[in-house]
């Protein structure tokens, strides 16, 4: 807008110019001053997109480090999810234990990395850049969750049914 506004103007001093017009001393070191500025306000532009540029980029590269975090927490849910000798799996524990203390601590914390992750997908809109698809991760550790939620939700209903 700055730049277009100028360049009227100095259209406007052209056509004087070659109108013969005399354009007072004044005037002229006004022209002389308002182009100065615009180089002035477009060094200032380009400087910051280059600052913004640099800033961005560090800020997506610790993007991308705290997505590895939260990708290792999930790999973390799925193996102690599917692990055949893991509390998940072991018959011996208490369907109504396993169900409150441990399966809904899993969902809250996946919750809460798909809180997170959505909100980075969002600053990634932000910073002008595409979300990555889908995370794989999540979904399979929200498939594990089920399964063995769904397996453990038997289990406590046909435990309270024998009593």
């Amino acid at each position: 807008k700055v730049n277009a506004d100028v360049d009227s103007i100095e259209d406007l001093f052209k056509v004087a110019d070659q109108s013969g017009f005399d354009i007072k001393y004044g005037c002229t070191n006004a022209r002389n001053d308002m182009l100065d500025e615009r180089e002035k306000f477009n060094a200032e532009i380009e400087s910051s997109r280059e600052r913004r540029q640099r800033e961005m980029k560090g800020m997506l590269q610790e993007l991308d480090a705290q997505r590895e975090e939260e990708e290792k927490k999930l790999n973390t849910i799925i193996r102690e999810l599917t692990d055949p000798k893991g509390d998940y799996k072991k018959p011996s524990m208490h369907a109504q234990f396993v169900l409150t203390m441990k399966l809904n601590g899993v969902n809250q914390t996946l919750k809460s990395i798909r809180a997170q992750l959505d909100t980075w997908d969002d600053w990634l809109v932000l910073f002008e850049q595409p979300p990555p698809p889908t995370n794989q991760l999540l979904v399979n550790a929200d498939k594990a969750y089920e399964e063995r939620f769904d397996l453990w939700s038997s289990l406590a209903k046909w435990e309270e049914k024998r009593r």
